[in-house]
């Protein structure tokens, strides 16, 4: 008998081993990819075993689109365009409707390439129901500053009316970002219109009585 408790215990010991070794291996692809993602944000972003661990979660399943995107980040971050696009346009195939806005917003602040930012902005508005806000600004918001870095001044205040507006009617004028009412004033001021400008910059004061940029263009 107990010859037999110790052949049982064995077995059972022996199968329970097998069945944790190959409990990885019934996993889902996208369940083993989140978890090596997970394993690898321990790690300071950029640094080799981060992105060993990012590369690692997006072999398993190619199609993990934070893992996809994550992959770009260190290449943008070190200034080299070259290896960041390439990359970062896979994570847009899988995510159109976050990464084609907040792609407009990439172009616009670390490249200043706004004739891209704006195409990004404008397809957003097509390939979304509702109004975008990559990085916290709405589509509009980023449009009025690319503009204004085209020197397109037209429509640099058109899209500040537009944005204006909406954050008015949605929150009131003091939640409008004080930077909108520069901008414009900026817009106004690069197409000589002066009266227009000084207004902008008066609302500005108005919120912020310190504001320096305001009190300067003044």
């Amino acid at each position: 008998m107990e010859k037999w408790s110790k052949l049982f215990l064995s077995s059972f010991t022996f199968l329970l081993f097998i069945s944790c070794g190959k409990s990885d291996n019934a996993k889902e692809p996208r369940t083993l990819a989140e978890e090596r993602f997970k394993d690898a944000t321990f790690y300071m972003q950029g640094t080799v075993a981060f992105q060993n661990g990012i590369a690692e979660a997006v072999s398993i399943d190619p199609t993990f689109e934070p893992g996809v995107y994550e992959l770009s980040v260190a290449d943008l971050k070190r200034g080299l365009p070259n290896e960041w696009l390439p990359q970062y346009n896979k994570a847009v195939v899988l995510n159109p409707e976050q990464r084609i806005p907040w792609r407009g917003y990439l172009y616009l602040w670390f490249y200043r390439d706004y004739e891209k930012a704006i195409a990004d902005f404008n397809a957003s508005d097509t390939i979304t129901p509702y109004l975008d806000y990559p990085q916290g600004h709405s589509v509009d918001y980023w449009r009025g500053i690319a503009y204004l870095g085209a020197k397109d001044y037209d429509n640099s205040v058109a899209y500040w009316d537009k944005h204006i507006t909406k954050e008015t009617e949605d929150s009131g004028e003091d939640w409008v970002e004080l930077e909108a009412f520069l901008y414009r004033g900026i817009a106004y001021y690069e197409s000589d219109n002066k009266e227009k400008a000084n207004e902008n910059f008066d609302k500005v004061i108005q919120y912020f009585t310190n504001s320096a940029d305001a009190k300067y263009y003044k």
